[in-house]
């Protein structure tokens, strides 16, 4: 059993990990994306992922508490890890309490179990040493503590770096307590010479900092290693300089990345870990074990504690999350509310209304303004068709109801055609999109207006337009969908004859003309969740079974769990399994209802079934593996190993040495780098320091109320790692808009602008006064105005690949892109639309192109 949700797991983990990897990245935690990983139920939102992360994980922890053989416990913290990472990169709140309960109760379970059993054995009556379990507890909670100072400055750099440091210090503590005053002054000595050239390679090296640190890691790693399969006092003290000069390369990688904000968030850091390693010397051997698991699952421990602290430091996301909590739940309550509603009659609430009865009693009965959209197959003799009908709720880009199919990439433009037929003036939305399930990535898109032509079919065309669509990473391919729906709410239209066409003349739709029902299409709703759940687990069940249902449902998990935890089955070796999976289910559950996924539903009721019938075996565990012994070295592998370490930073020393003799470059350009974790915060911060010819990196992310004025020449801004957001949110320069520009040769790449409005209400993304200014690849959304110039004849305006929408202001007089009457302006690839009453485009430039 054990295994098969072991090898479930790893396969869901994989999946998800693909999923990130190649919509988002594995360290994205900003952007707002919810991995689905194989669970299509979630096409219409719900907990699939979180509900099988609830079952699966504590059974990982299971299995790595009690595997004996090595390869089988290093599985299982792999497994442990990439699950956590899963778990953590969900952004579910449910999940994040749902496992750690879990996980704590079979941890729990387990140590019950394991005091009884050394009860129960002859001359086991003496309390379990717990000197190591506090040792790791007390190394945690201050790696905790280091990272979270550590990672606001160095970014995930520094955090690597941290973890390499403590890699070498869990086996390096018990190795120096052999060690004599003179092998530590040794040490001393030989780390502080071997750091000198260490910061020598790190400031002559182009990225010299990380390749001394990578050395200098994996030489003392090596060192380490041979000292514990072969032994030899006399390798601690080169392990020791090894690993003071890994210390020193972890302030040399936060100086390189973070400046010295970073250094000096590191610096104690640093004299902490050196005092650890002096204190463990003094320390029993027992409080600081050497077997390979106390320091293994020290490790992964500290490894989870790190992606903690990325998950809710270095992305907005899941901080955005937390901050609306409060109106989730009253959301919530209002929902469960109107489900419970829905049991109309007394039989209604006793006997309840059938299983996979909500969504289609929701939607009749729902208020006015919530109805859901809705799709179908309807056929007139041989022909079959496909029938929308639009929701009447608020429709936006995730709110729309989509029938989708999987596609190619388009070769070159593509087209869609269809034949439609409506009552009234209906918008169609296609697109294809790089998209998994419901979150997408880059889209082609296209609008079609179709008449009021009752009865009559229509044929219409539309060419799509967006960016280029690709498959990604060729690790990590992107899937693409062809997707349709209805934006007009309340309205319904018949589509036939469905073709996507590229450019080479290429139909990339099966079963377009529907002739063969709903085959190759799929349904989703990215957005729009309450219609289709509960939202609450009990609640499901008494919507579905009523009040009988419900109490032998609680009657069937009460007693499952009862004999898991202080029954019979309390011993049996997977209780403690069963017990952490089916509590961290039912939280979960408590805010999704979880049994609407059969696969889901099948696996919680067998393993409560299991729960039912599992017997304790108590005393009947075989004895743990004993540690290998441990052999005496030779000379010539110590000196390998002393070798290894000397030949690479001598190596490293000597490549500095020679780049710093190399004739310097006859420019220098100073480049600032702006983001959440590192030095510079603001853009505003960066604005004043810029000087001419400065290059501005931005790290991707919302930047509120970030606003400047830029005044220097041949400026350079950046987005890096996707895009970046900047929103007014009532902030103006020079009570002018986001950015002021005066300045000439200034480009800006990757920025989307939004919300700008003043009281002279002329609030512009970008206010372009004088100079030269070429945009590319940028969004002006929801200002008062997209961007605007003043009158002069010498400024001139290049945009590229740009978008500007839904500039507006109440008196109309707004404009998308409005260039006074400077000397030219230059717009290619870009995309306007919805100025409201104003012009998407309009300019008095000398020279237009």
């Amino acid at each position: 059993l054990s295994l098969g949700l072991m090898l479930g797991l790893t396969g869901v983990a994989l999946a998800a990990v693909w999923e990130r990897l190649a919509y988002t990245g594995l360290l994205n935690f900003s952007t707002d994306y919810r991995t689905t990983a194989l669970f299509w139920e979630m096409q219409v939102g719900g907990a699939a992922l979180d509900g099988f992360l609830a079952l699966t994980v504590p059974f990982a922890v299971l299995m790595l508490w009690t595997a004996r053989e090595r390869w089988r416990w290093t599985a299982a913290a792999g497994l442990s890890m990439l699950a956590a990472y899963v778990c953590l990169t969900t952004f579910s709140r449910g999940v994040y309490f749902a496992v750690p309960i879990g996980v704590g109760a079979t941890v729990w379970l387990l140590g019950s179990q394991g005091a009884r059993r050394s009860v129960s054995l002859p001359g086991n009556r003496d309390r379990p040493d717990r000197g190591p379990l506090w040792t790791g507890v007390v190394l945690i909670f201050g790696f905790a503590a280091a990272a979270a100072t550590m990672f606001p400055t160095s970014g995930y750099r520094g955090l690597l770096a941290l973890l390499g440091a403590v890699l070498l210090l869990l086996p390096l503590a018990g190795v120096l307590t052999a060690c004599t005053v003179r092998e530590w002054l040794l040490g001393l000595g030989c780390g502080a010479m071997l750091s000198g050239a260490a910061a020598f390679s790190a400031f002559a090296l182009p990225k010299g900092a990380y390749l001394t640190y990578a050395v200098t890691v994996l030489s003392t790693f090596a060192i380490l290693a041979w000292r514990r399969k072969y032994g030899s006092a006399a390798a601690a003290p080169l392990a020791l300089a090894g690993f003071v000069t890994a210390l020193t390369s972890v302030g040399l990688v936060t100086l390189h990345w973070g400046y010295e904000p970073a250094l000096r968030s590191a610096l104690p850091v640093i004299v902490a870990l050196l005092a650890v390693a002096l204190a463990a010397s003094r320390i029993r051997l027992l409080a600081w074990p050497q077997g390979l698991r106390w320091q293994g699952s020290a490790f992964g421990t500290m490894v989870l504690v790190g992606i903690s602290i990325g998950v809710f430091s270095g992305g907005a996301y899941m901080g955005d999350r937390f901050s609306t909590s409060s109106a989730d739940l009253r959301l919530r309550t209002d929902h469960w509310q109107q489900s419970l509603a829905l049991l109309l009659t007394p039989e209604d609430l006793l006997l309840g209304k059938g299983l996979g009865r909500f969504p289609a009693n929701f939607a009749l009965a729902t208020r006015d303004g919530e109805r859901p959209g809705d799709y179908r197959w309807l056929a007139e003799g041989d022909n079959g068709y496909l029938a929308l009908s639009g929701g009447t709720h608020v429709m936006g880009w995730g709110e729309l109801l989509r029938v989708s199919q999987r596609v190619d990439v388009p070769q070159g433009a593509a087209t869609v055609r269809v034949d439609v037929r409506a009552a009234q003036p209906v918008t169609l939305h296609v697109e294809v999109c790089e998209k998994h399930l419901l979150y997408n990535g880059g889209c082609v898109i296209g609008k079609l207006a179709v008449q009021s032509l009752p009865g009559q079919w229509q044929t219409l065309h539309v060419a799509l337009s967006g960016g280029p669509l690709t498959r990604g990473l060729w690790y990590a391919p992107r899937l693409l969908a062809f997707s349709i729906g209805i934006e007009s709410g309340g309205r319904r239209v018949e589509v036939d004859n469905l073709a996507l066409i590229d450019a080479g003349g290429s139909n990339l739709l099966s079963n377009g003309d529907f002739s063969d029902g709903m085959a190759h299409w799929f349904f989703t709703s990215d957005r729009n969740h309450l219609p289709w759940h509960a939202k609450n687990l009990a609640l499901h069940v008494l919507f579905e079974q009523g009040l009988i249902g419900l109490a032998l449902f609680g009657a069937l998990v009460i007693w499952s769990l009862w004999r898991v935890t202080a029954g019979h089955g309390r011993d049996h070796p997977l209780a403690p399994g069963i017990a952490g999976a089916l509590i961290g289910f039912m939280v979960v559950g408590a805010f999704d209802s979880l049994l609407n996924v059969p696969r889901l539903a099948f696996l919680f009721y067998f393993l409560t079934l299991v729960g039912l019938t599992v017997r304790s075996r108590l005393g009947h565990s075989r004895p743990a593996r004993p540690e290998a012994p441990v052999y005496p070295t030779t000379r010539s592998m110590l000196g390998a190993a002393t070798l290894l370490l000397a030949t690479g930073l001598g190596g490293l020393a000597m490549a500095g040495a020679a780049h710093a003799a190399a004739p310097a470059p006859t420019e220098t350009q100073q480049t600032l780098r702006v983001g959440p974790l590192r030095a510079l915060k603001t853009i505003a911060a960066a604005s004043r320091l810029v000087r001419d010819g400065t290059a501005i990196e931005v790290d991707a992310g919302t930047y509120i109320g970030d606003t400047a004025v830029w005044t220097h020449n041949d400026l350079s801004l950046r987005a890096i790692g996707g895009r970046v957001r900047l929103i007014a949110n009532g902030a103006a320069a020079e009570g002018k808009g986001i950015w002021v520009v005066r300045a000439r040769h200034m480009s800006v790449e990757g920025f989307d602008f939004e919300g700008a409005a003043v009281p002279s209400r002329n609030g512009a993304g970008i206010r372009l006064e004088t100079g030269s200014l070429r945009v590319r690849d940028c969004s002006f959304m929801h200002n008062e105005m997209g961007l605007l110039t003043n009158n002069d004849p010498d400024t001139e305006l290049d945009i590229e690949n740009s978008e500007f929408a839904y500039n507006q202001r109440p008196d109309g007089h707004n404009h998308n892109l409005y260039a006074g009457t400077i000397k030219r302006l230059s717009v290619t690839g870009s995309y306007f639309h919805h100025a409201h009453i104003g012009h998407l485009l309009k300019s008095r430039a000398a020279f237009n192109h």
